[in-house]
Parts: structure tokens; C-alpha cells; sequence
């Protein structure tokens, strides 16, 4: 909800294109979450101009993952230039409107994707994109492939970390008061002892209004 209303509040003249990872685990098609966002863009931008935008060389690697666009019969390409031409691709479009990639619940990635953003994000060249990437941590082994990745990430001097903490009382007091008004009547201590300072349970409890939850 946070990088929905993040995005929301972005304006008109933002193109915001958003991926999901599946907890699949081996099953997971490679670049699912990737070719979601690719074909938010094709229908922010248009097809005609994707497919100008990312020139001959780029498009077939592109029509790979997003079949709306037209590559024409060519060999299939390598990894290598699959991340290039997605690189270009994001790059090219942000100088034309700026764009925001969401990809959610990246702890679900498949290792093909973690690839390609390692290399998209390792080699930014100017335009105007940001990638806001979300996992959860709990759900990070110390084994886990997403790990080694994260570590990557955290050299990059244009990438920064935003923890989401538990709320505090205060902070589940502000919570309820923006739900219910100043005078909600909520036993606060009660419910953020409950709620383990989660906001989505803070927010359900005060939506039972006083009815017992076992």
C-alpha cells in the first residue's frame, strides 16, 4: 500500500509501470515480474514508441519478453543483451516522461530477474528512473539467492534503504487517530500490544469497533 500511494501521489506526468514476484519457487517463469512492468510501459507509452525508443538492435530481445512488440524474425538474443536492452529501453523512456518501476515482494524473484536488475541497476547512465524494489525480510535466509544480491545493491552510491519498523505506541496512537479521529475511544495500549505494532492488524482491529475477536 505504501508504493501504491506512493505512486498515486506522483502525478499525471510520472509513468509508473509495476511488476509482482510469485512465490513459486523453481516454477517461477523467468522475468515474470520484468515483463509486467514492460507491458505497463507499452501501455503508457505506446508500442510505436517503444519500439522507436529502443531502435532495431534493442527490439527483439524486448519482443522476447513482451510479444506486443514486433521484432521480426531474428536470432534469438543472449543474456547480455536482453539486460542492455532493457537497460536502454528504461533509460530511453525516462528522457521522454520520467518512470518509476515497481517490483514487489523481490524475496520471490527468480534468479534470472535478480540478473537483470543487477545489471540494470549496476550501469544507470542519466535519465530520469527509479526503481523501487520491496521484500520482506523475514522471509530472507541467510541462504537465500536474494541475499547476496541485496549486499550488491547496498555498494551502489544511487541506492538507499527505506526499514519499515514496527510502530511504536505513539505511532499506533497516530495511526488510530487517523483512522477513527482524536477522540476514537481506543484502548491504544491494548491494541498495539495485540497488533504487534503491525499496521495493517492496527487498522483491522479498529475496524472491528469493540466486537470480540478470539
Amino acid at each position: 500500500r505504501l508504493l501504491r500511494d506512493f505512486a498515486a501521489g506522483l502525478g499525471s506526468d510520472i509513468a509508473v509501470a509495476v511488476g509482482h514476484c510469485v512465490g513459486m519457487g523453481r516454477f517461477a517463469t523467468p522475468f515474470e515480474p520484468v515483463r509486467e512492468a514492460l507491458r505497463d510501459l507499452v501501455a503508457a507509452f505506446g508500442a510505436d514508441t517503444v519500439s522507436a525508443v529502443a531502435g532495431p538492435v534493442r527490439l527483439a530481445p524486448l519482443a522476447a519478453l513482451v510479444p506486443e512488440l514486433d521484432g521480426g524474425e531474428t536470432e534469438r538474443a543472449d543474456r547480455e543483451q536482453l539486460h542492455e536492452a532493457v537497460r536502454d529501453l528504461l533509460v530511453g523512456l525516462s528522457r521522454i516522461t520520467p518512470v518509476l518501476v515497481v517490483l514487489e515482494d523481490l524475496q520471490w524473484a527468480d534468479a534470472a530477474t535478480l540478473d537483470l536488475l543487477r545489471a540494470v541497476m549496476g550501469r544507470f547512465r542519466g535519465g530520469r528512473l527509479m526503481l523501487a524494489l520491496s521484500y520482506r525480510t523475514d522471509e530472507v535466509g541467510r541462504t537465500d539467492p536474494l541475499r547476496p544480491f541485496l549486499v550488491e545493491l547496498e555498494r551502489m552510491r544511487h541506492v538507499f534503504r527505506i526499514d519499515l519498523r514496527r510502530l511504536s505506541r505513539e505511532e499506533t496512537e497516530a495511526q488510530v487517530a487517523h483512522l477513527r479521529g482524536p477522540d476514537h475511544g481506543v484502548d491504544v495500549a491494548s491494541l498495539s500490544r495485540r497488533s504487534d505494532g503491525v499496521p495493517f492488524l492496527v487498522e483491522e482491529l479498529v475496524a472491528l469497533d469493540g466486537h470480540a475477536l478470539p
